[in-house]
């Protein structure tokens, strides 16, 4: 047998929660750093902080370039990173169990040779190695901030979707990234989770064509006339139409636009209608967003 010969990753059930995919992968490390081995040959990358991905769609590899080969040095580094992260945001046990200089071969075996039991949920009871438990729990924080930037991305750039209807825990609309992410939503809150049951794709196609979604305006922020006491509105949806922009524009264009959007009759008529049009827009930000059809 070849100094660098080891055991192959077996067949991976990709529909098994991200730990329980990656816990053979933990098992192949540990039978290389107790071997004499120098090299490990793995379909797998691993990201800046260390975490684990398949190269490969499906059960099992079935390419050449899907394998990337580490040496013992090289998948250390990249354990220890993989350790600081765990640490930041990992389980308990994980934070318990698992030293922050973890660096040497003996402590990654030491760590690898860890399991966890899963203590609620869905999984309870489950057995899972545990630092294949607390890179899945790094992993969604990663992305749950990932997510969360990109959305302050598509805020700030103007370029956010919404969903009528659908807000977050605050009430405030929540955001979405794109037209179809929102349409989706939209026919969730209404057809529930599995809305695409029973459709092909023309009726999925059909279905989303149904859903009422809007875009954002451009990034800007409306605020009260000057005079009354600045008040910016704090909602996710913005629209193109700040102070200044109302008190250029001519007084019908902004009256037209409060009616528009659902103003009673007592802020679009009569003397002063304009300047109480502008002080409705800045307060109704969510309704002028829905109405105009520019966004």
């Amino acid at each position: 047998m070849s100094q660098n010969t080891q055991n192959p990753l077996p067949a991976i059930e990709r529909t098994l929660p991200f730990a329980m995919q990656m816990g053979p992968l933990a098992e192949v490390m540990l039978d290389f750093f107790t071997s004499k081995r120098t090299k490990l040959t793995i379909p797998i990358v691993f990201d800046v902080h260390g975490v684990p991905a398949f190269t490969f769609s499906g059960s099992i590899p079935s390419k050449p370039e899907h394998f990337h080969t580490y040496t013992r040095k090289q998948l250390r580094e990249i354990l220890a990173t993989s350790v600081e992260l765990g640490h930041q945001y990992g389980n308990a046990d994980f934070k318990a169990k698992v030293p922050t200089y973890t660096s040497t071969a003996p402590h990654m075996i030491a760590m690898l040779e860890r399991t966890y039991k899963v203590s609620k949920g869905a999984n309870e009871g489950q057995i899972r190695n545990l630092w294949a438990h607390a890179m899945g729990s790094a992993r969604g924080q990663l992305k749950r901030i990932a997510n969360a930037n990109l959305k302050a991305t598509v805020i700030k750039d103007g370029d956010a979707w919404y969903a009528q209807g659908v807000v977050d825990s605050m009430g405030n609309p929540r955001v979405y990234v794109s037209e179809n992410k929102a349409r989706k939503a939209f026919i969730r809150s209404v057809k529930g989770d599995k809305w695409y049951e029973g459709l092909d794709k023309a009726g999925k196609t059909a279905l989303l064509a149904t859903a009422k979604v809007y875009k954002q305006g451009h990034k800007v922020e409306v605020v009260k006339k000057d005079g009354n006491t600045p008040k910016h509105v704090a909602q996710s949806a913005s629209t193109p139409y700040t102070l200044d922009v109302l008190a250029e524009m001519p007084a019908v264009s902004v009256i037209r636009l409060a009616k528009k959007a659902g103003a009673p009759e007592s802020v679009y008529k009569g003397k002063g209608a304009k300047d109480r049009s502008i002080t409705w827009i800045g307060d109704n930000p969510l309704k002028v967003a829905q109405s105009d059809a520019s966004l």
